[in-house]
């Protein structure tokens, strides 16, 4: 999957203090080709990103300071404002660093995702790459081998928490 991030943003003008935002990220198979859709709806801070990727729907909800992650409708696990990996039960199993890399085009900003303290992925930043000349970097890599489903589940969670806060900080279109 491409860091190249392709979304629409709008928010109210009249002080309702609400945003929506829809879009793709990119197959890094194919230029045409969409990995995962989403919608963004954000309400005076609050917010629900849908996720849809092949025939599963997965969710992040935001509110106050803690994330919870659902998959086709059940709680998989959340995220705090600590940056912690917590079971459904609020346990914790990992936690996020944020790291800076350098690279030939310039510094990147990557979130580490350790899970029982083994480092199981890395996770670019979203970028709106558009037609540059330069392809945009695989969105994950550093991946672990052998990873479990909860592992490859938590590495989507740490992707629609890129998503959603990238959505949220671009300017609407």
């Amino acid at each position: 999957m491409s860091s190249e991030l392709r979304h629409q943003n709008s928010s109210s003008l009249l002080g309702g203090n609400w945003s929506h935002a829809r879009g793709t990220v990119r197959s890094l198979g194919s230029r045409r080709n969409k990995w995962l859709a989403f919608t963004l709806n954000v309400r005076r801070g609050d917010g629900r990103l849908d996720l849809l990727a092949s025939s599963r729907n997965f969710a992040l909800d935001l509110a106050g300071s803690l994330g919870t992650f659902t998959v086709d409708g059940t709680v998989f696990g959340h995220i705090d404002e600590g940056n912690q990996l917590l079971d459904r039960s609020q346990r914790p199993v990992g936690r996020l660093v944020y790291q800076r890399a350098f690279t030939p085009m310039g510094s990147d900003n990557i979130t580490a995702v350790e899970i029982g303290g083994r480092m199981i992925a890395q996770v670019h930043y979203l970028s709106d790459f558009g037609d540059r000349i330069w392809t945009a970097p695989n969105l994950v890599h550093d991946t672990a081998p052998s990873l479990t489903e909860d592992e490859a589940m938590w590495i989507l969670a740490v992707i629609a928490m890129r998503i959603y806060w990238h959505c949220r900080t671009s300017r609407p279109t």
